[in-house]
């Protein structure tokens, strides 16, 4: 088992919703890169809206309703180089007749169907801290050398806050 995240420097290099996401099982870990128009788009919503219609295009071929599925998206900027892409785990509810290789394919299939870029989508991996990789603090270096922390950008899908919610009353 993955003991990282007990480290007493746990919390100055991840968030605290780490924690929450660690009670959760994960079948899917993954990455979604963007158009370089995209990825330097001001704003947030082209790159919402295709990461919202992938998952919503796996939801329907799975025959789920979208607002069943459990996710946590993490949407980043690697600082260096102004790049825009998204982080994600997906759990298995509502998707039980499904293999993780299996949501894999499908959900590769809708990458390449929507012109998506750079994606990668693996089994979830308990021996290696899928949860730590996406709730990470991620710095920007300013021109005189400061650290500077980039403001997260954390989405819970609403099937998944109910979830964390149930845990916590228990």
């Amino acid at each position: 088992m993955n003991t990282q995240h007990e480290a007493d420097d746990y919390l100055t290099t991840h968030h605290p919703e780490s924690f929450l996401l660690r009670q959760i099982d994960w079948t899917i870990f993954g990455h979604v890169g963007f158009s370089k128009s995209d990825s330097h788009a001001k704003k947030n919503t082209p790159r919402t809206r295709r990461f919202v219609g992938l998952l919503f295009g796996l939801a329907a071929d799975c025959g789920v309703k979208p607002r069943r599925l459990v996710y946590f998206q993490n949407n980043e900027v690697k600082p260096e180089m102004d790049f825009h892409h998204v982080h994600f785990l997906l759990g298995p509810h509502g998707l039980e007749n499904f293999t993780a290789t299996g949501i894999c394919e499908l959900l590769r299939q809708k990458a390449t169907a929507f012109g998506l870029e750079n994606c990668k989508f693996a089994p979830y991996d308990p021996t290696k801290d899928g949860v730590g990789y996406v709730t990470k603090r991620v710095f920007r270096t300013l021109e005189n050398g400061q650290r500077v922390e980039t403001p997260a950008d954390f989405f819970l899908s609403a099937a998944l806050r109910k979830i964390i919610q149930e845990k916590g009353q228990t």
